[in-house]
This record gives structure tokens, sequence and C-alpha cells, in this order.
């Protein structure tokens, strides 16, 4: 294969890595787990857990103050102010405003609005 040929296919093979490079790059969210999710997940090891009523609160925010300091500091603290019915929606809020994509934590809502035992409510 003449020189300048196999240059000009190393060239085209060069370029279509650069594009498909940064076609993956572009099309990963690389910051796929947002706060709001990883507060999901942190509700979902505490609300199933069965401890004394009233307790729940409390792990909630001593676990979210520790995985999440500057989500705690700058909304949860806020949050827990608001009625308990009040909660999820405006958790709900914060994770659509700040990630400008539709977020739900089922886990969450169903904890706030209600579906759990009464006993856990505060």
């Amino acid at each position: 294969m003449p020189r300048l040929l196999r240059y000009e296919l190393n060239k085209i093979i060069i370029i279509k890595s650069i594009f498909a490079f940064l076609f993956l790059l572009t099309s990963c969210d690389i910051s796929a787990t947002s706060d709001y999710d990883r507060l999901c997940n942190i509700y979902s090891g505490i609300v199933m857990q069965s401890v004394v009523a009233g307790q729940k609160e409390y792990l909630l925010a001593e676990e979210i103050e520790n995985q999440l300091p500057e989500f705690f500091n700058k909304n949860y603290v806020h949050i827990v102010k608001a009625a308990r019915v009040k909660r999820y929606p405006f958790i709900k809020q914060l994770a659509e405003d700040e990630t400008k994509k539709n977020w739900e934590c089922a886990l969450i809502r169903d904890y706030y609005m209600g579906e759990y035992d009464d006993s856990d409510k505060n």
C-alpha cells in the first residue's frame, strides 16, 4: 500500500476515533448520580427500617448531613421545617430546578404523603 494512502487512512481512523470518543463523552451524563438521587438512596436505606416512631427523621437528618453536607446545609435544614405533606413537592421542585430534569423518588413521596404507618409521622 502506498505510503500516502496509508497516511490518509490512518488520519481518517484517528478522526473517526476522536468523533466516536466525543460522542460517547457527550452522551454519558458524568454526573448521573445527583445529590437528589443520592438523597433517594439515603431514604431507601432508612425508611424501611423498623425503628421507634420519630427515629426515622433523626436518622435521615444524621445520614444526609454525613453523606451530603452541602445539600444538608443549603436545603435540608429548610425542608424539614415545611409541613410533612409539603416536603416531597419541595424536594422535587429543588431537584428539577437544579438538575433541569424531571426527577422522582417514589419512596420519599410515599414516606411524606402518608403511605407509611401513622406512628412514623412527625
